[in-house]
């Protein structure tokens, strides 16, 4: 997922890596570059399991409880803890241009 990094997000010297592992260690350092890159790679492996329609089809199932959020999950094959952020309806106002 990080193919599609800019200049600016890659971690490829030593520095770089140090500032990504050290927001790691501190969720209360700013976001780096690097650590924005680890977010969208999370949301673009995300999308790649789960497209836009299949979900819409599961929003629209878990929200009439057709399905239950650990079905949905198990469909996907992620974890449960997942499935509240993979409904956001936010989430390309955030990372625009992510897909």
């Amino acid at each position: 997922m990080h193919v599609f990094d800019t200049d600016e997000e890659k971690t490829n010297t030593p520095a770089q890596f140090d500032v990504q592992i050290e927001k790691f260690g501190n969720p209360l350092l700013p976001m780096s570059p690097q650590y924005m890159a680890e977010l969208k790679a999370f949301w673009r492996a995300i999308f790649s399991l789960c497209t836009k329609d299949k979900r819409e089809e599961l929003k629209a199932r878990l929200e009439s409880e057709q399905i239950s959020v650990d079905v949905a999950a198990t469909v996907l094959q992620i974890p449960p803890g997942y499935m509240p952020e993979l409904m956001r309806t936010d989430i390309m106002d955030i990372f625009p241009g992510l897909v």
